[in-house]
């Protein structure tokens, strides 16, 4: 009887071959893991993206964008503040641990721009009250000016869908965890949102209006509520007016005030106006860079926005001078990070990231050495405000708070593309 040969040796030389076919074909894939995630801009070509596709789309971008929290960060970009951009956005997500973000653009140069970098793209065009081509970006110039206000109405969009937003400009660098940072202060203090004060303009002596504690419209973070959406709107209300900046600090007192505990902040939301907690600059009576010295990292410092010179020339020699650029101008990352990134520079950066959270010493009370005078300041502020008093309980405050948050909703398509918010 002839012995039957085997079929074993056949079957196992097809399915190794198979695997061996199949690994190739994986690996000829882009992988999500041979980039560095804070610069989408190096991943290879063809990388996929779940944001692609979705730039006319805010609604689904910000789905598919923000943290598990609802937090997202938005700034605006056209393609001459190319560099800047790109360091601001590295420093965000490297240091800053804050991945979840969108870019704006207005002209169909920026927007190209913007996804040849495979970043989160949203084409805010129609928000532009000003027609911008090229990619121009020119400080004070009309096109400067209708994107800072298209920013502050993406916000508002943002925030009716439920967001909470981190608005940020590009000549910013990040030190430090910026949702653990603004989170902190937001939940101690129950304000609703959080600017950084200006100590000092370059037009301090001859400009009437002294810049002197103002509040900086371009780094913020604000939580969406009925208080906030009101403000907003009465902020986008004054693009005719002024710029964006100074229109914000005019309103002062009429739709927002300052608090810097939950009893100060629950007096003025009581009274519907928004309680927004006001953190220091850098640098004390001044908002010029100085030398970071010994103590680069005080935690004063969540980010570093150079605000004294205008114009970009300007600010490039500041981050030359300082330290400040993180990605070189091919936009590779300049600095190991001790993990997958191998920086240009074949060394750590200085002093980034900084450890910790910015302010951490805020608290939900005034702290003692102020609390006499802060009881006195929270009984004449209620007393203006028309309260019999300023305290509320925790439990009503939270009552309050949610109640407020409430009216949160999705803008419809055609608010999504309007030039003018509603309701203004």
């Amino acid at each position: 009887m002839p012995v039957q040969k085997s079929k074993l040796p056949s079957r196992l030389k097809i399915i190794v071959s198979f695997l061996v076919a199949f690994n190739i074909f994986l690996l000829s894939l882009p992988s999500v893991s041979c980039y560095d995630e804070a610069a989408p801009w190096t991943a290879p070509k063809g990388t996929s993206f779940p944001y692609k596709g979705l730039e006319n789309n805010l609604v689904e971008l910000a789905k598919v964008r923000a943290s598990p929290n609802k937090w997202i960060s938005l700034m605006t970009y056209t393609a001459g503040i190319k560099r800047f951009a790109l360091n601001c956005l590295y420093s965000l997500v490297k240091y800053g641990n804050q991945p979840h973000y969108i870019v704006a653009t207005f002209d169909k140069d920026s927007l190209s721009s913007c996804m040849e970098l495979n970043l989160a793209c949203f084409n805010a065009t129609d928000l532009s009250r000003v027609k911008i081509e090229g990619g121009a970006f020119n400080f004070g110039a009309k096109e400067s000016v209708a994107m800072w206000w298209a920013k502050q109405e993406i916000s508002l969009l943002l925030l009716r869908m439920g967001y909470i937003v981190h608005g940020t400009d590009a000549d910013v660098v990040y030190f430090r965890d910026v949702r653990a940072s603004y989170g902190n202060v937001l939940e101690k203090t129950w304000a609703d949102g959080m600017f950084l004060t200006e100590e000092s303009g370059p037009n301090k002596e001859d400009d009437e209006r002294s810049y002197i504690n103002m509040i900086n419209a371009g780094v913020y973070a604000l939580k969406p509520s009925n208080r906030t959406f009101h403000f907003m709107k009465h902020w986008i209300g004054g693009w005719e007016r002024d710029m964006d900046q100074v229109y914000l600090n005019k309103i002062m007192s009429t739709s927002y005030m300052f608090c810097d505990s939950r009893a100060t902040c629950s007096t003025l939301k009581r009274h519907r106006k928004a309680a927004f907690y006001r953190h220091p600059h850098l640098w004390k009576g001044t908002s010029c860079i100085l030398p970071l010295g010994d103590t680069p990292c005080e935690d004063k410092r969540l980010f570093i926005h150079y605000l004294c010179g205008v114009g970009w020339a300007n600010k490039k020699q500041a981050w030359e001078l300082y330290n400040m650029w993180v990605i070189d101008d091919e936009g590779r990352p300049m600095w190991d990070d001790g993990k997958e990134t191998k920086g240009v520079n074949g060394t750590k950066h200085a002093f980034l990231p900084c450890p910790g959270i910015a302010w951490p010493h805020v608290s939900w009370s005034p702290n003692r050495r102020r609390g006499l005078l802060a009881t006195l300041g929270q009984s004449a502020l209620s007393r203006a405000l028309g309260f019999s008093s300023g305290v509320m309980s925790s439990e009503k405050e939270r009552d309050y708070v949610m109640q407020e948050a409430g009216d949160v909703s999705t803008p419809s398509r055609g608010e999504q593309r309007s030039r003018r918010m509603p309701l203004l």
